[in-house]
């Protein structure tokens, strides 16, 4: 875990004033946590009231989460889930929030617009991304994986991966299409994509 010097060095200011305005290191990093929390709420907000057909919003979110956990490690949400509870409850209430008011929404969008299949449950594609977002910030499936399992990939690709193909699944051909291409010609994203269908 990074020492309080070095992130005192890394905002250019000093360890005596981190500790004045955080007064503990678990709270800078629940303070840190929840300032990422909210701007990935933030940015997911503007995505959803965005312009563009749900197979583009649908990209956007993709890219909204690689960019924005693509510093989580295993490691980390494991340190994270048990070093510092409050990180866990906030972890908490930012899925109940992503899950069931903003991914909900985005889904309510592609079945208004017809590119989401009509055969697809709301219902059941939340709890899948409950699941992929639960193990992502809480770790609880991945304690169960072989460790040398999870040195193989890493917990982004692992999550990426798991939400491209889910996302495929839902959509219209035609959406899908549309989806492929949009993720395709993402730098970020192409590491991750095996098989695109066009």
């Amino acid at each position: 875990m990074t020492r309080v010097q070095d992130i005192a060095t890394a905002s250019q200011t000093s360890k005596k004033t981190i500790y004045q305005i955080f007064r503990s290191k678990d709270r800078l990093v629940e303070e840190l946590y929840l300032l990422k929390m909210q701007k990935i709420g933030s940015t997911a907000e503007k995505i959803i009231n965005g312009k563009g057909s749900f197979d583009l919003l649908l990209a956007n979110y993709v890219v909204l989460i690689n960019e924005e956990f693509k510093y989580f490690s295993f490691k980390l949400v494991q340190e994270l889930r048990l070093d510092y509870p409050l990180v866990a409850d906030t972890a908490n209430n930012h899925l109940k929030e992503a899950i069931f008011n903003r991914f909900q929404r985005l889904l309510e969008i592609g079945r208004k617009e017809g590119r989401m299949r009509p055969d697809i449950s709301i219902e059941a594609i939340m709890m899948s991304y409950r699941g992929a977002l639960e193990d992502f910030l809480l770790g609880r499936y991945l304690r169960s994986l072989p460790e040398d399992f999870l040195l193989k990939r890493s917990l982004l690709s692992m999550l990426v991966e798991g939400l491209i193909t889910m996302f495929r699944g839902i959509l219209t051909d035609e959406a899908e299409k549309s989806f492929n291409k949009r993720i395709s010609a993402i730098d970020s994203l192409k590491p991750y994509l095996s098989e695109v269908r066009s």
